[in-house]
């Protein structure tokens, strides 16, 4: 079997095993706003999930936008 010179490891890597704290801060901020409006008529455990899923979800959005090269110049997605 020849060897070649391309790295096939980074074809099929995970774009979520590298840390981003670009991404990861605006995850935090996402969670964060969308939690804050309704956050004091909801119990604690509702407002967490509401956060993870706000956070989750811009880092979703982040990634599909990169992944199909769509330009969004302040990150806002």
């Amino acid at each position: 079997m020849a060897k070649s010179s391309y790295d096939y490891s980074t074809q099929y890597s995970n774009p979520l095993s590298t840390y981003d704290l670009f991404i990861i801060g605006r995850g935090l901020i996402a969670g964060s706003v969308i939690v804050s409006a309704p956050g004091i008529h909801y119990k604690p455990w509702i407002v967490m999930i509401l956060g993870s899923v706000g956070g989750a979800s811009y880092i979703a959005t982040s990634f599909i936008m990169q992944k199909f090269k769509l330009d969004d110049p302040f990150h806002i997605f």
